[in-house]
């Protein structure tokens, strides 16, 4: 394939490390971080406020399978409700894993804290209500949710994994949590991984791994920190929308490509 092109596009240094690291890429590779469009949205980004009168709102959205970490979400929204942090998590997406995440919840007695949205045409409204955007992904080149939750305000916690630590900058825009678990342990969330995900990139180490995880007590650390510090909850938001309509641009990406 390599011969038959001149130069590669890459929408992340991860995917460029990938072609490079793992299928030997010789070619020159530009890196162009995806953007998205803030004349998309109907409303204005909104800086989150620690809500009053209701649960913390945390959301994911995607491809209902195991690598996308939402097994490892409903975990840890377990471990929020133990620890007394009254929160809830809404799912956005239809996949071969909705039953399995279904029968989690409720084996977790966490089933009124689980809201599953199914196919949603209207992601702006649903990235509205959210407090805080959760992606615990196994793998994930880039990660344009977390982006698109970022334009309308909303923080982000994601693994620092593949292409994500690129779109959400740990400390600024919302946190990223390092996988420490072997796929091995997915057996204790009632899961099994996808055969095709084999493997993922390594940033700390610019290196191709094998795929792990979130540890569910690890995600937890980091939602609580979000679901119970006002100053950092806004923080975190207000430079979501400045990174959102700035260094992740959809204007800023044309100029790149």
């Amino acid at each position: 394939f390599w011969a038959r092109v001149d130069g590669v596009f890459c929408n992340s240094t991860a995917a460029k490390r990938m072609l490079q690291l793992r299928w030997g890429c010789p070619l020159d590779i530009a890196v162009c971080l995806n953007g998205v469009a803030p004349t998309r949205r109907r409303l204005s980004a909104t800086v989150r406020q620690m809500p009053r009168g209701r649960p913390f709102r945390f959301g994911t959205a995607g491809h209902l399978r195991t690598s996308k970490g939402a097994h490892v979400a409903i975990a840890a929204i377990a471990e929020l409700a133990r620890r007394g942090v009254d929160a809830e998590l809404r799912i956005a997406g239809i996949g071969p894993k909705e039953n399995e995440l279904r029968a989690y919840a409720q084996r977790l007695g966490v089933v009124e804290r689980i809201h599953f949205h199914g196919f949603v045409n209207d992601m702006d409204s649903f990235y509205d209500e959210l407090d805080c955007y959760v992606h615990p992904s196994m793998r994930e080149a880039f990660g344009l949710v977390c982006a698109e939750a970022m334009l309308s305000g909303c923080p982000a916690i994601v693994t620092e994994i593949d292409g994500l630590p690129e779109v959400v900058i740990h400390g600024r825009t919302g946190l990223c949590v390092a996988p420490r678990c072997e796929v091995g342990e997915l057996k204790s969330l009632y899961t099994e991984l996808e055969p095709r995900v084999n493997c993922a990139y390594d940033p700390s180490t610019d290196a191709i791994v094998e795929p792990r995880f979130i540890a569910p007590i690890d995600l937890a650390d980091a939602m609580g920190e979000m679901a119970t510090r006002p100053a950092l909850l806004e923080k975190f938001s207000r430079q979501a929308i400045e990174d959102a309509n700035g260094r992740l641009s959809f204007e800023r990406h044309m100029q790149r490509v």
